[in-house]
């Protein structure tokens, strides 16, 4: 049997799938953070990432390609990414770094005991438009109608919609779906957006969005939109307003996570964490664009400002 200092010193292999290279930065944050936990690349560990790039066609593929690689613990970016290396016949630990319905989609029993061989971090995602559609509405206080910005073909549409619509009748605000099939619907999506009367636009949370969040701030601002979306990213790349989860908070937790596994603890005993870290970005820069004066409650409680 070899010795703890012996243990220490093997290699091991974490294999990465994720859904864009625009999110690398949010890796980068979690293999800096491994050393904290034993584990650094170059010493003791090998780090292999692929990324679908947004074409979900990719992920059995990639799977595969990634399993291969004999890992000792698999971590996807997100609960449905990791549904393929569950359904493999591997024993492979898996971690889910964004774990929007990991119940739903099959990877634990509950979160409190996953009783799998999977854990990671519970994160709330559409759950969270009606309080980003309170918050555009305190920005912008003469806001009557608000587009929802959404890949066709997503599972969760028809809830998030419905319970963004409810939020909007409490605030007196019309809330219109716009549907998107990819990147290159973006510029006609905003022209119509504008042409039906919006004057803000969320979005149903997707990596589509993310990997092109540069292109929609762009036109947002173009169409004079203010716009709310989930990542603290978005506002970074020049939309008025974002309020969400901590991604970078969690990734950086997500070290702990796979350092306690390769230490040897057991995936399905480890209970899945709550990401309880939340974000108010603020714009000031696209504020002055758009001609908004956010107001005074508002930037109290805004936890980082841009400009």
């Amino acid at each position: 049997m070899p010795s703890m200092a012996q243990d220490r010193l093997r290699i091991r292999r974490i294999a990465y799938l994720g859904t864009s290279d625009a999110s690398r930065h949010l890796v980068d944050a979690f293999v800096s953070s491994l050393p904290e936990h034993g584990f650094a690349v170059g010493k003791n560990l090998v780090f292999d990432a692929r990324y679908t790039e947004g074409d979900a066609a990719r992920l059995p593929a990639l799977t595969n390609e990634l399993l291969r690689l004999k890992p000792d613990v698999f971590v996807s970016a997100t609960d449905v990414y990791a549904r393929a290396a569950a359904l493999a016949q591997t024993p492979v630990p898996i971690v889910f770094v964004l774990g929007f319905d990991p119940v739903g989609v099959g990877l634990v029993n509950t979160l409190g005991e996953p009783g799998r061989r999977c854990t990671g971090f519970s994160v709330l995602n559409w759950e969270l438009n009606p309080k980003r559609l309170a918050l555009l509405k305190e920005a912008v206080p003469r806001i009557e109608r608000v587009s929802v910005l959404y890949r066709e073909g997503d599972n969760q549409v028809q809830a998030a919609l419905e319970l963004t619509e409810q939020a909007g009748r409490q605030l007196k605000i019309e809330v219109l779906g716009a549907p998107v099939k990819g990147q290159d619907d973006f510029p006609a999506a905003f022209r119509r957006i504008a042409q039906q009367g919006s004057h803000g636009v969320l979005n149903i949370p997707d990596s589509l969005f993310f990997r092109w969040r540069q292109q929609l701030a762009d036109l947002a601002v173009q169409h004079r939109l203010a716009a709310m979306f989930g990542a603290t990213e978005y506002a970074e790349a020049g939309m008025l307003l974002a309020y969400g989860t901590d991604f970078k908070d969690v990734f950086v937790r997500a070290a702990g996570l796979v350092g306690r596994i390769l230490n040897g603890a057991d995936p399905a005993r480890i209970p899945v964490e709550q990401a309880n870290t939340y974000e108010l970005v603020v714009n000031l820069r696209t504020a002055r664009i758009l001609g908004i004066e956010p107001t005074p409650s508002l930037m109290l409680r805004a936890t980082r400002v841009i400009g």
